[in-house]
């Protein structure tokens, strides 16, 4: 029950409720991901964040140029103090969308 509280919190933060960030996170939390799209378009790149306010800067600028922007869990499993999931974005493209420099 509290891994699906703190999924269901991260989901939240990501669809734009930044205020649970630090009532979800310890200040220097381990944030890995490693299917980050490349700045380039092709492939992925492994990201890792090391504080609770680096993560938020993160969620804040990847949900930059956005209209709608709303993550869906396909999947979940957690065990002891991690969490791992797979999910899908539902994003509508907004006028001051811009893509990185390649």
């Amino acid at each position: 029950m509290h891994h699906e509280y703190i999924l269901n919190n991260y989901l939240d933060i990501w669809n734009g409720d930044l205020s649970l960030i630090n009532s979800t996170f310890s200040p220097d939390i381990a944030f890995h991901s490693d299917r980050f799209p490349s700045s380039t378009g092709v492939g992925s790149v492994a990201i890792q964040i090391p504080t609770a306010q680096a993560f938020r800067a993160f969620v804040i600028r990847s949900r930059t140029g956005w209209n709608q922007y709303t993550f869906h869990p396909y999947k979940w499993a957690a065990d002891g103090l991690n969490i791992a999931v797979r999910w899908r974005l539902e994003a509508v493209m907004g006028h001051n969308f811009t893509l990185a420099p390649t």
